[in-house]
């Protein structure tokens, strides 16, 4: 039996190797000539591995219809994880993925992503119930595809089927309240999720709502992803209902949805619950310094916490005296960003003293706060002290040059 096979042309083209049980094939496709060879390649492979193999990962930037390695997919029986990206997926390209799908009764991760699909209804339809026959499916990415509300619609019966799954990527596809409205009864089914990405979708407040059903189901949920939406402080106020009993929640992005301040008073009320939050992303949501005093408060003492981003939320001065305290109560958060949130010199006096107790902290991000030269000189004691910190972004601050280079004395002197 063939153990490896390697192809090169400047950059490898085609990398297989065995290890134990486990077969992994790197595909990166970079010109006509490198093609023809990874052509080449398959051919010889093609009656010789492929029920052998496990993992199937192939990032191209090229025509894929007939070529002889989606040729191959049928043979790969025993496939454990399939990643399909990047490529032009035209005519006979879907249909021959979809025949695939059918034979591969192992198959637990499916990577459909960043593909350029020219787009029909009806192997669309055929593609998405060979979906829903994978069994033992757990994670399903088909971010980036394009699809709309009219596409997405067509895997609700799929979703339906897919009881087992823990990992539902479909962000970036423009799906619009119309998409969430079609698939919201279907991903009720999915009990068992743990991580769900619906960023960049034109959600406004209205798909927020229907997906509260769905939410509620999801108790053993790590990981929501809901950013580059548009849900506004209504939509929060909605999901906040079902947040409440995610206590399994580790990591929750938000970025860029205008909740405002009452969308932040709201959940910064179901944070509380959110014991195991590692990461927190709430970046551009205009939540003010009210709001940011509201999140503040539910986030003192969590240990598990590591990555606050609070970045173009207006929280001023009034907003980080608050916020400052909480934040020394947490041990172990190692990234701090708060650019744009005008803080000015009054901000940087509160932040000051509860820098130096963040003894973990290894980046700050505080760029864009008119901090001018006083609020450098009242922070440089601290990032003194700050001992495991490596990055430091404080730019376009109207810092005067003579008091940024004692900042920058201060780094290169007790930061090497």
């Amino acid at each position: 039996m063939i153990k490896t096979i390697s192809s090169r042309v400047n950059l490898s083209i085609i990398d297989i190797f065995y290890t134990g049980n486990i077969m992994m094939i790197i595909i990166k496709m970079l010109n006509a000539e490198e093609k023809q060879i990874l052509y080449q390649v398959c051919k010889k492979i093609r009656y010789s591995i492929p029920c052998f193999i496990r993992t199937f990962d192939m990032c191209a930037r090229h025509l894929i219809e007939k070529d002889s390695l989606l040729s191959c997919f049928a043979m790969m029986k025993n496939l454990e994880s399939l990643t399909i990206s990047n490529s032009r997926i035209e005519k006979n390209g879907l249909p021959l993925i979809t025949a695939s799908l059918t034979n591969m009764h192992h198959l637990h991760t499916f990577k459909f992503s960043r593909n350029h699909i020219k787009l029909n209804i009806n192997k669309i339809d055929k593609f998405a119930q060979s979906i829903a026959n994978i069994k033992n499916l757990t994670s399903l990415d088909l971010s980036r595809n394009y699809m709309k509300s009219n596409y997405i619609s067509i895997f609700a019966q799929s979703f339906e089927k897919l009881t087992g799954m823990k990992s539902l990527y479909i962000g970036y596809n423009n799906i619009e309240d119309n998409g969430i409205a079609s698939i919201a009864y279907s991903l009720t089914k999915m009990s068992q999720l743990e991580e769900l990405n619906i960023a960049c979708n034109s959600i406004s407040s209205v798909g927020a709502t229907l997906l509260v059903p769905s939410l509620n189901e999801m108790t053993k949920l790590k990981l929501f992803d809901i950013s580059y939406n548009n849900i506004e402080s209504y939509g929060v106020i909605s999901l906040a209902q079902s947040f409440i009993k995610m206590q399994q929640m580790t990591s929750l992005h938000m970025i860029s949805n205008n909740i405002e301040t009452a969308g932040a008073i709201s959940l910064a009320q179901s944070l509380i619950n959110m014991k195991k939050l590692i990461t927190l992303n709430l970046e551009a949501n205009n939540i003010g310094p009210i709001g940011a005093t509201a999140i503040a408060s539910s986030l003192a003492n969590k240990e598990n916490l590591t990555l606050i981003n609070l970045e173009s939320n207006y929280i001023k001065p009034n907003g980080i005296a608050t916020l400052a305290l909480s934040l020394e109560t947490i041990p172990n958060l190692t990234s701090l960003n708060l650019n744009y949130n005008d803080i000015g010199p009054e901000g940087c006096a509160l932040l000051a003293p509860s820098l130096v107790r963040m003894t973990q902290l290894k980046t700050l991000e505080i760029m864009y706060n008119n901090i001018g030269s006083e609020g450098a000189i009242l922070l440089a004691p601290s990032i003194k002290e700050i001992s495991q910190l490596t990055s430091l972004n404080i730019i376009h601050n109207n810092i005067k040059p003579a008091d940024l280079s004692i900042l920058i004395k201060v780094l290169q002197k007790y930061h090497k």
